[in-house]
């Protein structure tokens, strides 16, 4: 694919290159070694990226997919009906260390619209004071398919310490995470 971007980052030193296809659709880019991700768009394809450890020399091929359908619709408070503007609409779908993906802010008037390629795919969407909602979907191709997201505002906080298990001192800069 000509003039697709093509983009390797390494995220813990903010380390990043990217390039352009040349017109059989090769690209080379200089890279450090590390455990970064591949990134690869191209106007009118699904995205695609992949989870890399960079070493030495490499040649990572990338196929990517028309974009031949589409999910549109409205994310809104599931009190209030109210859209949620500025909300991140993303579409995944891949296995292993390679995914294909898109994804958008939700309009002032809480639209987003998504292009994508038929397939099973997992739709999640978030915002600011606002619970993340997510599921699966299945597009054929050419479908334009309506489907409206309604996300539950956060109620409250969860709050605590982190201490060393033995000494009982807090632990500065742990991870707490909130899943399921």
């Amino acid at each position: 694919i000509p003039k697709a971007l093509v983009t390797a980052s390494l995220a813990d030193v903010g380390f990043a290159t990217s390039g352009e296809t040349n017109g059989v659709g090769k690209y080379n880019l200089q890279m450090i070694d590390g455990s970064g991700r591949m990134t690869v768009s191209a106007g009118g394809y699904v995205s695609q990226r992949q989870d890399v450890y960079f070493s030495g020399n490499m040649t990572l091929d990338y196929n990517l997919n028309p974009q031949n359908a589409k999910i549109y619709g409205w994310v809104v408070d599931a009190y209030t009906g109210e859209p949620i503007p500025n909300a991140t609409v993303s579409a995944n779908w891949g296995m292993f260390m390679t995914e294909q993906f898109n994804e958008t802010m939700s309009g002032p008037d809480g639209s987003y619209d998504l292009a994508l390629c038929d397939g099973d795919w997992y739709l999640d969407a978030r915002a600011i004071g606002y619970g993340g909602q997510g599921e699966f979907i299945s597009l054929n191709a050419s479908e334009v398919m309506l489907h409206n997201i309604t996300l539950l505002p956060q109620s409250g906080t969860i709050k605590g310490y982190v201490k060393d298990g033995v000494s009982g001192l807090p632990i500065e800069g742990a991870a707490v995470a909130i899943s399921g």
